[in-house]
Formats: structure tokens, C-alpha cells, sequence
């Protein structure tokens, strides 16, 4: 064999090693990034911005007003996610929990479950939604929506 070829051989040979340790601490890291999402927050941040809706009674509601964004088809399968449900992500409300999510442009909501921990802090918003619920409020080609989240009375 010429010098290139081994060079090459040498190349191949580092990858083929490498990519399997790339691979498990990959696998490493998004296991420990589900522990970490599996616990609920136990307070709102105060980092969100106060706003007042009318809800279904005409009776004047607090809410948190931010941005919402919604998930990619990427997900859709995934533990949790779907794009065939009015789902949500949040910082600020535990899993379980029902909102009502308003477009403050054209008044347009949805009621979603609580289903994820998120979106990321460093984000600047305040729910992801499925791709279902956000269509029932603005336009997915948008990608972003203002809007006020206001907490919805359990219905057990």
C-alpha cells in the first residue's frame, strides 16, 4: 500500500471507533436531559409578564403573556408529544394542568393539556404547543404567535 492509502485506511479506521462513542454519549446525554425534565417547577418564574383576558364568562383573568411556538412534525410519536392533540410544553404550569392559550392579535384560543417541561429559558417564550393547537390559534408558517396563558380550573 502507497502512504495515501494507509493515511486513508488510518481515517476510516479513527471514524468507524469514533462514531459509536459519539452515539453512546449522545444516547448519555438526552437520558439525563429526561431526568431533568420529569421535574415539575413548583413556582411560576417571575420573569413572566402579567396580562388580563376575558374568559368564556366574560369575567376578566390573569394570565402570563409571552410568545408561543409549536412543535415540530419531528416529534410527533415521541413520548408525550403529539400533533393530533391540543398538547403543550411549559416552564411555568406542572404536567397535567389545562390552559387557555389566546392569540392577543386575533382573540383566537384553545384549551391544551400540559403534557412537557418546556420551552428552554433562554427561548424568551412562554408555551410550545403542538402543532394541532397552534393551528386552532394562528398560522403554523408563522411559527410564533403572541399570546396570554391563563390556567384553567381542573374539570375532575
Amino acid at each position: 500500500m502507497d502512504t495515501r492509502t494507509k493515511q486513508y485506511v488510518a481515517i476510516l479506521a479513527s471514524l468507524l471507533l469514533t462514531v459509536p462513542l459519539v452515539a453512546h454519549a449522545i444516547q448519555e446525554t438526552r437520558k439525563e436531559e429526561a431526568k431533568l425534565e420529569t421535574i415539575a417547577p413548583t413556582e411560576k418564574p417571575a420573569t413572566t409578564t402579567p396580562a388580563k383576558i376575558a374568559d368564556t364568562k366574560g369575567e376578566v383573568t390573569a394570565g402570563n403573556s409571552g410568545t408561543a411556538s409549536w412543535y415540530d412534525y419531528d416529534l410527533d410519536g415521541a413520548p408525550g408529544y403529539s400533533r393530533e392533540f391540543p398538547t403543550a410544553a411549559s416552564r411555568d404550569y406542572p404536567r397535567g394542568t389545562i390552559l387557555r392559550v389566546t392569540n392577543t392579535k386575533t382573540g383566537a384560543f384553545v384549551d391544551v393539556r400540559v403534557n412537557d417541561y418546556g420551552p428552554e429559558a433562554w427561548t424568551g417564550r412562554e408555551v410550545d404547543l403542538s402543532s394541532f393547537a397552534f393551528s386552532k390559534i394562528g398560522n403554523l408558517r408563522d411559527g410564533l404567535a403572541h399570546v396570554v396563558v391563563v390556567e384553567l380550573p381542573d374539570e375532575k
